[in-house]
Formats: C-alpha cells, sequence, structure tokens
C-alpha cells in the first residue's frame, strides 16, 4: 500500500504507473503518465484528493477497487476513465471532462458523488448505480446501458442525453425535474422507469424493447412520441402529462393516472395497438386537440378504450376504438366537449359500443 504523508506527484511520462492500494490521508496525490496508462488495482481510501492525468494526458486510467475520497479530478486528455469499484464515494462535486470515454461499474456497484456528477466531453457508458445526496447528475453525450443501473438523487435535477444500451434504467429525482433527450437512438433500452420526480421532460422520441413506467411525480411529464414497431406499455402515474409532436406507439396496455390533467396536445396521441387504454384525471380533466389521436385496433368487443375524469372538463378529439367498447366519464364535476368541428377529422368517436357520462352537460357540433 502506497500511503501519503503530504502533498505528492507521480510523473512519468516515459511508462505507466500500478498502484496496488492507495491510502490519501488527508492529502493530495497527482499521477502524470502522458501517453502511458494508470492503474489502481487496490482500494482507494482516505480524506484526501487524488489528480489523475492532465489535458495532454492519452493513456488510459483504470480503478478495480473501492474509492473514498474527499476530491477526484481527471485532466481534460483523450484518454479513457474505468472504474469497477463495487463501493465508491466521493464526497465533493465530480466533473469529469475527459474526451476518451468514462465507464462506472461493472455490474452491481455504487458511486456515491455527494456533491454531484457532470460529465459533458464524453461518452459514458453505465453498469451500476449512481447516487448523490441532493445533487445534481448531468451526462450531456450519449449514454449506454451495459447491465442494470439506476440514478438516485435524492432531490438533484437529473439530466442525460442520449439513452442506449440493451438493459434497465430506473431514474429517482425525489422532488427535483428529469430531463432525457432521445432513448434508444442507437439500442434500444429495456425498461425506462422513473420512481419520482417533479417534471419529467422528453425531448425527443422514445425506444424501448420493454416498458415506461413512472411511479409518481409532482409535475408534468411530457413526452414526445415513440420510435421503432412501439413500446411493450405506457403506465404513468403524476400530476400531470401531456402528450406533443408525435403519437405514443405501445404493443402493450397504455395506463395514465394523473392527479391533474392529461393532454393530448398538435401531433401527439396514443396507439396501444390490440391492447387497451386507460386514463384517469383529476381537476385539470382530459384535453385533446382536433388532430392528435387516439387508436386502438383490435376488433375485440371487450372494453378497449377508458377515460374518466374525476373533476375537470373533458375536450374530446379523435378516439377509436375499433370493435371495442369506448367510455367516457365525468364524475363530480366538468362539462363533455366536442373539440373537433373542424375539417381535421370527419369523426370524433368510433366503437362498438360508445358511452358517454357527464356530471356536467355534453355538448357537441358537427361532427358525429
Amino acid at each position: 500500500m502506497l500511503t501519503l504523508a503530504g502533498t505528492s506527484e507521480i510523473d512519468n511520462q516515459a511508462g505507466s504507473v500500478t498502484i496496488d492500494a492507495l491510502h490519501t490521508a488527508s492529502s493530495q496525490l497527482s499521477i502524470l503518465t502522458g501517453a502511458g496508462n494508470v492503474a489502481l488495482t487496490g482500494n482507494v481510501s482516505g480524506a484526501g484528493t487524488l489528480i489523475l492525468q492532465d489535458g495532454s494526458s492519452t493513456g488510459a486510467v483504470t480503478v478495480t477497487g473501492n474509492v473514498t475520497l474527499n476530491t477526484l479530478q481527471l485532466g481534460a486528455g483523450n484518454f479513457a476513465l474505468a472504474m469497477s469499484g463495487t463501493t465508491n464515494l466521493v464526497t465533493t462535486t465530480v466533473t469529469l471532462p475527459n474526451l476518451g470515454g468514462v465507464t462506472l461499474g461493472n455490474g452491481g456497484d455504487t458511486f456515491t458523488f455527494n456533491g454531484g456528477l457532470s460529465i459533458s466531453s464524453s461518452t459514458t457508458t453505465l453498469a451500476g448505480n449512481l447516487v448523490t445526496s441532493g445533487d445534481a447528475v448531468t451526462i450531456a453525450l450519449p449514454l449506454s446501458l451495459a447491465a442494470n443501473s439506476s440514478i438516485s438523487t435524492s432531490n438533484g435535477a437529473i439530466t442525460l442525453g442520449t439513452v442506449n444500451g440493451n438493459s434497465s434504467l430506473t431514474l429517482a429525482a425525489g422532488n427535483a425535474d428529469i430531463t432525457v433527450g432521445t432513448v434508444g437512438a442507437t439500442t434500444a433500452p429495456l425498461d425506462l422507469t422513473i420512481s419520482s420526480a417533479a417534471n419529467v421532460s422528453f425531448g425527443s422520441t422514445i425506444r424501448l424493447s420493454g416498458s415506461l413506467n413512472q411511479t409518481a411525480g409532482t409535475g408534468t411529464t411530457t413526452l414526445r412520441g415513440t420510435t421503432g414497431t412501439g413500446i411493450s406499455g405506457l403506465n404513468l402515474t403524476t400530476s400531470s402529462v401531456s402528450f406533443l409532436t408525435a403519437p405514443v406507439v405501445t404493443i402493450g396496455a397504455v395506463s395514465v393516472t394523473a392527479s391533474s390533467s392529461v393532454s393530448l396536445s398538435s401531433g401527439g396521441g396514443i396507439n396501444a395497438g390490440n391492447s387497451t387504454i386507460t386514463i384517469s384525471t383529476g381537476s385539470g380533466g382530459f384535453s385533446q386537440s382536433a388532430d392528435s389521436d387516439m387508436i386502438r385496433t383490435s376488433n375485440a368487443s371487450n372494453s378497449a378504450i377508458n377515460i374518466t375524469a374525476v373533476a375537470g372538463n373533458v375536450a374530446l378529439g379523435t378516439i377509436n376504438a375499433v370493435s371495442g367498447r369506448l367510455s367516457i366519464t365525468t364524475t363530480t364535476s366538468g362539462d363533455m366537449t366536442d373539440n373537433n368541428d373542424g375539417a381535421f377529422k370527419l369523426v370524433n368517436l368510433s366503437a362498438f359500443i360508445i358511452t358517454l357520462t357527464s356530471a356536467g352537460s355534453i355538448v357537441t357540433a358537427g361532427n358525429p
């Protein structure tokens, strides 16, 4: 084991550096190797600072043991960082500016960054769990899932660019926001689950081989459609849900429970194929623009599309249950109105059996 007694530097521009185990105490160690590799094969412990490589370095950094540090700093060179210890803790903010790639975990490992984590210059491979104590996590460039993984921030914002990889991802931001760019641009992940958040925003389309799930939320979840043949299912529980830009296509059932509102805006929509669609809203009601569709393509005559507004108005665009049953209900207050009286569609509602039940009035216009 190498134990630091004060500020130290290892500068080996002519070769590589391998350290079995390192104890930093409360001191600082800088390791610079230029094109040579850095390998920390044992545990890294202490409350010190570890600085690895600089802006001109190209040698890879590999850390295979557990890490406990106050500060971890990397240079901005074109080198790769790989950390695969089982349990890792850095108590201050970690910013990784290296350009050659970041790999965190090799399956089930935990990385706690109590000041937050920012990766903005390199692609990231995740096979483990990222944890912060109320601090933000930002991974701006593509994130690849190499194993089932999670990011939990205890009320810190989560910002992700593109998410790929044939594994599942769970996000928990507490009362902070989650922002995700494109999901499945190159490889579709399995399930994507949001266990807590305020607002959730997908900046582009979603492609999953599994389901999109949200179990709790206090803000608005915004979806901008899906690509591919459709996600396996959609299960959302939050305050409000907004469908924008492009339809969400599913192979399995759709279940949306919003304590406030659900809206389908221009271009947005839901196509559940042969499966059912169930939507429940609160005081914000249900609103569908004239040029948004809700479709269930099965010819089965059983219940197909169910919309219930516990309170609030219902504004209907185009809903097609084919040969299934369509049920739309306002239970305690709110009117039901035709929001598609223009040239977009000739028929508003289509189903084997249509049941409209309103606590207020039902107002229709020219379209049947």
